[in-house]
């Protein structure tokens, strides 16, 4: 399990181009296809992570602050901030739900930032297919890193508002909403939701310094 966790971590951090940039401001006047979507943003973000004037230390903040802005459009941060976690969201009060959507949000763009100023400009993401599955869509890619290595990231979206909305997505299979919700849980097994809340405060505002 411990290798598990660790081998999603690396992962992850590797492929943070296709986590973060994952999708672009939605055109409001005409819905994509899920596949469309996710290749309107491949080209998007990989637009402003190349251009000239966002490179250097000094715009490694403005970087990543389009690229949030990007990301903020298209994820369905309450959906999964509710999957991640699973039972207890039905035991929480809406103050708490609103301070944890918020702290997930956070908590994952602050543990992908470094990553994003990793950036080498050479990175590839290649659309595959997408699939209906029920009422959601997998649309899925594959991730080519600087060092060549091939990484498969499937998406998961919902149609909403006559566009979609990603709600998970998993790295060589793994969920990262099952990721959270296993390590959430177990949290929860000995202490309350108020702690948890409490640590994630912690976690983010030690890396917002």
């Amino acid at each position: 399990m411990t290798r598990t966790r660790t081998r999603l971590g690396s992962k992850l951090a590797a492929v943070l181009l296709a986590v973060l940039i994952g999708l672009p401001v939605v055109a409001a006047a005409q819905p994509k296809t899920p596949q469309a979507l996710v290749q309107d943003t491949v080209d998007r973000a990989l637009a402003v992570l190349r251009d000239p004037a966002m490179q250097g230390k000094d715009k490694r903040r403005a970087r990543f602050e389009k690229v949030r802005d990007i990301v903020a459009a298209v994820f369905d941060w309450e959906d999964m901030a509710r999957r991640s976690l699973g039972v207890h969201w039905r035991s929480i009060d809406d103050g708490q739900r609103k301070r944890y959507v918020t702290l997930f949000k956070e908590l994952l763009a602050d543990r992908y930032m470094e990553d994003i100023n990793r950036f080498r400009g050479d990175e590839r993401v290649v659309v595959h297919d997408e699939h209906k599955e029920g009422d959601d869509y997998r649309v899925d890619t594959t991730v080519i890193t600087h060092s060549r290595e091939k990484v498969p990231i499937n998406y998961y979206l919902h149609a909403e508002g006559g566009t979609y909305r990603i709600h998970d997505f998993s790295v060589e299979g793994v969920s990262l909403v099952n990721h959270y919700r296993k390590s959430f849980s177990r949290f929860l097994v000995n202490r309350d939701f108020e702690q948890l809340l409490q640590k994630l405060e912690r976690k983010t505002a030690k890396n917002s310094r």
